[in-house]
């Protein structure tokens, strides 16, 4: 026999609880009373308890005898006050808007009470679950306490309210859910812990954290600094951990932005920039002399290659910049420097050079590439133009097929592009690619991928002009262009344009500050490297030490470049040989904040190097990632290597939860360890979850069970 003790004045409240209670599978004890003065002078003072009568129980005397079954709520006024004493307080409900005083204070004090005067059971102590009111300027944090078990939130879910009840009277370890479903899922989410935001800059943030952050680590960290919403999280990587200078036992952490989007970057630069005062600059970086530090930029996009390199080479007088417009190009440079060695694949579609994209053997296997950098073919450019009659004509191509699927402008009947006829090309949708001559189809393969994943960039690459007219140079420049709803269809609108033969000219120009014996650092985009960075970043340091550019494959350092508008994400890109990441269209005061920072040795030239912090004393939260076994609208459990603490609270960022960037907040009930794994199940009960949280992670559960069905039906 379980005793529920609802303290609340809200009428309508204690009307809908009370008949929900008559629904929970055990017998219980109902007491309603509107007043914690009348609760305190009841429960939490010396009573005249009945001659011979033993402490309070769960049971009570003839507890048995006053249930009317399962299920069924037993009027405590009948009983009378003396006997309504026997029974200890298995839960007790308080509405938040009963209490004048400090809700946490009043909660504590009478809980100490409960269990001085027996009707709280060391074995079995009385559960806490609050009610408040829903408005957005509800802080659940507020009400995070070891006293505290539950807070829901009103307007109150029944499924919701009678799932939270059961929850905290079962005793022991067990999650029963007889109102709501559990979903088991295999999900990776993000779980988070406190933290704190000492200070920030325009290149990165320091926070407080009681152990020290192993340089090189990746973190997740929440902050409104950042942003608002799903905006307020961003990654960051540590490279240096101190002491803290004022608190004992405690440390600060120095993380650079991570892929900080322009959005985020306005967002913290407002707060910076209000106030100078409060700044800090961290200790000057120790000097190792002046030798040359060289710097290859890999890049398909010339403004990205041009704004890196102007920007080194004004500031720093120690740097060398070498620019690539292709990942092939570089590659068959470091070829040369290893004799007897082949050129190292690039990455891009797979195409056939008589057959077009999509129909050959995978890219890379044919002979080297005569990309920019390469040695020309001896034929005279023509002048004439032969792109239908203009000088200029775009490709638009399917983006899931390579198939050709129109031209722009429409050209006009018998109008010739490259010496094949329009209407031919249209017809072999495929056979597009050889337009182009077989050497440049390696390059024009790698800058379809390129432009595929999001990315805008422009290549030059040589072409037969057909009907005797000889070699014509062309400039392509690609985009991608998202389709209608209607239709579907993503088109990478690739435009021709040709180049008068001076115009070539420049395109070749030198690109580089004399030789290339040594590579300091690499910044390339990331859609170069494939799918898969990972592997491929290990085989370019590979290519790299064989030919002589870096002493070791752990020496090489990368930061990697991508379009906000791309599919590329900072998070693919948390590797051992990755520095940084930046977002283009690229910020200049970025890029020479990192270099300064990360890229040890360059003596500057100027005064633009700005490496100032603000004092923030900002709230955050650090993540990492976990595994979710399961999801339910009052819970999840996750899957974690070690125990995590009862009465833990830990919030979650997921998709799953509402694009919210303070995430759900969760309170650890138990952890369970797997005889064959080894590793922990850890069980969540959510803290305070919102309306719109519950209808979120409602509709997601039945999205996935549906989906999940269909793919067992087929």
């Amino acid at each position: 026999m379980k005793k529920i003790v609802l303290l609340s004045g809200d009428a309508k409240s204690v009307r809908e609880i009370q008949t929900w209670l008559q629904e929970l599978p055990e017998e219980t004890l109902v007491e309603t009373i509107g007043d914690p003065d009348e609760f305190r002078e009841k429960y939490c003072t010396e009573g005249e308890p009945e001659e011979g009568a033993s402490a309070p129980s769960s049971e009570g005397p003839g507890a048995a005898g006053l249930a009317a079954g399962s299920g069924k709520v037993i009027d405590l006024d009948a009983l009378g006050e003396k006997s309504q004493r026997h029974f200890a307080i298995s839960l007790l409900i308080l509405d938040l808007e009963s209490l004048s005083r400090a809700p946490l204070e009043w909660i504590a004090e009478t809980r100490e009470l409960l269990t001085r005067f027996e009707f709280s059971k060391e074995e079995s102590p009385t559960r806490v679950i609050l009610i408040g009111y829903g408005e957005s300027d509800f802080d659940a944090d507020k009400f995070r306490h070891e006293s505290v078990d539950d807070l829901l939130l009103k307007p109150l879910d029944k499924s919701l309210f009678l799932q939270k009840a059961e929850l905290h009277l079962i005793e022991g370890r067990s999650v029963r859910a007889s109102f709501l479903f559990k979903q088991r899922t295999e999900m990776t989410i993000e779980m988070g812990k406190d933290s704190w935001v000492e200070s920030v800059s325009e290149f990165g943030f320091v926070i407080r954290n009681p152990a020290p952050l192993a340089v090189g680590v990746y973190a997740r960290v929440y902050s409104r600094l950042f942003g608002e919403g799903a905006a307020a999280g961003l990654i960051g990587r540590v490279h240096r951990a101190e002491r803290h200078p004022a608190e004992p036992g405690m440390y600060l952490c120095h993380l650079t932005f991570h892929g900080i989007t322009s959005a985020q970057l306005g967002h913290v630069r407002k707060f910076i920039r209000p106030d100078k005062s409060g700044q800090s600059k961290p200790p000057a970086l120790p000097s190792f002399g002046v030798p040359r530090k060289t710097a290859v930029v890999i890049d398909m996009n010339a403004d990205s290659r041009e704004l890196i390199a102007d920007c080194l080479r004004s500031n720093f007088s120690n740097v060398v910049v070498k620019s690539f417009p292709s990942y092939s190009s570089f590659l068959k440079f470091c070829a040369r420097r290893m004799p007897g060695v082949g050129a190292p694949a690039s990455r891009g579609p797979d195409h056939d050079p008589d057959h077009g994209p999509g129909r050959g053997p995978s890219h890379g296997s044919g002979g080297p590439a005569a990309a920019e950098g390469g040695d020309p073919p001896e034929d005279k450019p023509s002048a004439r133009l032969t792109l239908a009659g203009g000088s200029e004509i775009a490709f638009l191509i399917d983006a899931a097929t390579l198939e050709l699927v129109g031209l722009d402008p429409d050209p006009k009947t018998g109008a010739k592009l490259l010496g094949v006829a329009a209407e031919e090309l249209l017809e072999r949708g495929s056979a597009w690619l050889s337009l182009f001559d077989a050497a440049e189809h390696e390059v024009i393969g790698e800058f379809v991928a390129y432009v595929r994943s999001g990315q805008m960039g422009q290549v030059v690459a040589s072409a037969d002009g057909g009907d005797g007219i000889g070699r014509v140079r062309l400039r392509v420049h690609g985009k991608i262009e998202r389709g209608g709803e209607s239709d579907g269809v993503t088109i990478l609108r690739l435009t021709l344009r040709e180049l008068s033969e001076e115009e070539y000219a420049q395109t070749r120009g030198p690109g580089a500050d004399g030789g290339l014996d040594a590579i300091d650092s690499i910044y390339i985009d990331g859609s170069l490297l494939g799918d898969v960075p990972g592997p491929a970043l290990d085989g370019l340091a590979e290519v790299l030490r064989k030919a002589r550019l870096i002493e070791s494959r752990e020496s090489l350092t990368v930061t990697v470049l991508g379009d906000e508008r791309s599919r590329l994400r900072p998070g693919d890109f948390r590797l051992k040989n990755v520095q940084d990441f930046l977002f283009k269209p690229l910020d200049r005061k970025m890029v020479l904040a990192k270099a300064s920072l990360l890229a040890k040795g360059l003596v500057a030239t100027t005064d633009s190097v700005d490496l100032a912090y603000r004092k923030a004393d900002q709230p955050g939260r650090i993540a990492k990632e976990v595994l979710m076994e399961e999801l339910s609208e009052f819970g999840l459990q996750v899957r974690h290597e070690t125990p995590l603490r009862e009465q833990t609270f830990l919030r979650f960022f997921s998709p799953a939860f509402l694009e919210r960037g303070e995430g759900i907040l969760g309170r650890c009930l138990y952890s369970s360890k797997d005889p064959d794994t080894g590793l922990y199940h850890c069980f969540f009960s959510f803290f305070g979850v919102t309306d719109a949280q519950l209808k979120h992670i409602r509709n997601w559960i039945r999205g996935d069970y549906a989906s999940r069905k269909e793919k067992a039906g087929g």
